[in-house]
């Protein structure tokens, strides 16, 4: 995943249990619903982000989601491999 400051993804979902590895990110990120409501700041990536150190990568082990889209408002390139445990 690549997505640029000011950058919002298309609506999807993950229906696997997954491992996400940012070698870059920095907040503000939101999660945002398909119908552009923002969601809680309460979701894997917003909770990991906010307990990161800032050295190396973050790691986050992410459960199944249902659809939506993130919002990087960030002033940094969000950028992380997503590997999902497809069953």
């Amino acid at each position: 995943m690549i997505l640029e400051p000011g950058e919002e993804e298309p609506v999807h979902h993950h229906r696997w249990p997954s491992v996400f590895v940012f070698d870059q990110i920095k907040g503000p990120i939101h999660d945002m619903a398909p119908d552009g409501t923002q969601l809680p700041p309460n979701r894997d990536v917003m909770v990991a982000l906010k307990a990161w150190d800032g050295r190396g990568c973050l790691v986050v082990h992410m459960e199944p989601q249902p659809a939506g889209r993130v919002l990087n408002e960030s002033d940094l390139q969000l950028h992380g491999i997503r590997i999902e445990m497809k069953a």
